[in-house]
């Protein structure tokens, strides 16, 4: 099963995004499921989407049958290890994966990230800027349908404003604000 949901991702993004430019590929240890990162270009203007691969094999740690991107203008070279490390993360701790939920960590992963973008934590949602039904993966033979996150990078001050007041408030002031999601030097929301 889990090879085969492997494969319906990696069918997914070719579908909307067309063929890799490359990929990276991350372990925790020897005896845990490797997690890829693939990198694909002229999706989004100016931007480079990075798509997670074999988070699926995490399933019962995260409770959801679940890939994640990240669409950034910038850093490129940076996001494939913050990714993955915060993916790993998740998996070790048990956090659900599911919309509306931050996960900070990234100033002591790159430091020179977090000063240079004033970016602190990730924020999963529903994927932005794709058709609706990119969220959602179906793969031959299976009963369940597999969910694609969206994960944005946000400012600490934008962290801990979604701790306080939750992710409808969170989220009602990005669009306020009009944030562009994308842009890694666009100012805080609070």
């Amino acid at each position: 099963m889990r090879a085969k949901w492997g494969e319906c991702y990696f069918d997914h993004f070719s579908q909307f995004c067309g063929n890799p430019i490359g990929r990276e590929v991350f372990e925790q240890d020897s005896a845990m499921p490797s997690i890829q990162i693939l990198f694909y270009d002229n999706v989004f203007e100016n931007c480079r989407l990075f798509c997670s691969l074999g988070l699926t094999h995490y399933f019962l740690e995260l409770k959801e049958l679940a890939e994640v991107v990240v669409v950034v203008d910038d850093a490129w070279d940076d996001i494939p290890y913050i990714l993955s490390n915060i993916l790993f993360f998740m998996v070790e701790e048990r956090i659900m994966l599911q919309q509306g939920i931050s996960i900070s960590g990234i100033r002591k992963l790159n430091p020179n990230f977090t000063k240079t973008f004033d970016k602190a934590a990730l924020y999963f949602s529903k994927p932005q800027g794709f058709p609706t039904r990119f969220e959602m993966v179906k793969c031959v033979g299976c009963k369940s349908a597999g969910i694609v996150y969206s994960a944005s990078f946000i400012s600490q001050e934008e962290h801990h404003f979604f701790c306080e007041h939750g992710a409808e408030l969170f989220e009602e002031r990005l669009e306020f604000k009009k944030v562009d999601p994308f842009d890694l030097r666009r100012l805080s929301s609070v």
